[in-house]
């Protein structure tokens, strides 16, 4: 299971997924001094933790990712369970410390095979949003799509993936557990392009495949695992 925090990328997983590696474990104090003091040593620096059995494991290491500096800092942390069960149980108890939110959103396929993408507070994004009370996670994407985009032409292909992220909202400064319903968007025709401004989209624009397949722009690591699915599909 993969949670994302910006760019900060945590992966719960199971000791016995990788029993051919050796990797050098961390406690979550050699973490944190490492990621809210110097920094990573390099974008993207991998750290593998040792989940705790003590029952306030879970919200020590909660309230490590709600600190100021992690919501700018960009690495991969690695928390490693004794077997399923235990991994299942913290990812249950992880969520509780979270308001849930459920959004939608696609990745839109020109007839050229072109992905399209957002640009929004200064990264590449994929157009997506909250799902309305009473409506469908499907129909939540296609809206959405239509708004940020200018859109019409798109249809509704396969489900991708889910993804999960944590973020503290605007306004009211609640923590949010979000889970994104992502879906294929063939489109007919390439159509006009309208960013919606009033959503802080300032371009949008038809990237070719084979552009971001040698180099992703500026986004998100939970970004890229969904333009991925699209660019790889086997």
């Amino acid at each position: 299971m993969n949670i994302f925090h910006n760019k900060l990328w945590v992966s719960l997983l199971r000791k016995n997924e990788f029993p051919q590696f050796s990797f050098e474990t961390h406690t979550l104090k050699q973490v944190k001094q490492q990621l809210t003091g110097p920094g990573p040593d390099f974008p993207g620096q991998v750290f593998y933790i040792m989940a705790d059995p003590d029952p306030e494991w879970c919200g020590k290491f909660v309230s490590f990712l709600k600190m100021k500096p992690m919501a700018s800092v960009e690495a991969r942390i690695n928390v490693c369970f004794q077997g399923n069960g235990k991994l299942q149980a913290f990812a249950r108890k992880f969520r509780k410390y979270f308001k849930p939110l459920v959004a939608a959103g696609g990745v839109p396929v020109s007839p050229a095979g072109e992905l399209l993408l957002i640009y929004r507070y200064e990264n590449w994004d994929l157009a997506k949003g909250k799902v309305d009370l009473n409506e469908s996670i499907p129909a939540a994407a296609m809206r959405e799509m239509r708004e940020e985009t200018g859109i019409h032409s798109h249809t509704l292909g396969k489900k991708l993936r889910e993804t999960y992220h944590i973020f503290r909202g605007r306004n009211a400064g609640v923590w949010r557990f979000k889970t994104t319903y992502w879906f294929l968007m063939p489109c007919k025709s390439r159509e006009e392009l309208i960013p919606q401004l009033e959503e802080g989209i300032t371009d949008v624009r038809w990237f070719p495949a084979y552009e971001l397949k040698a180099s992703m722009p500026d986004t998100y690591p939970l970004i890229q695992e969904v333009l991925r699915e699209v660019l790889y599909p086997f």
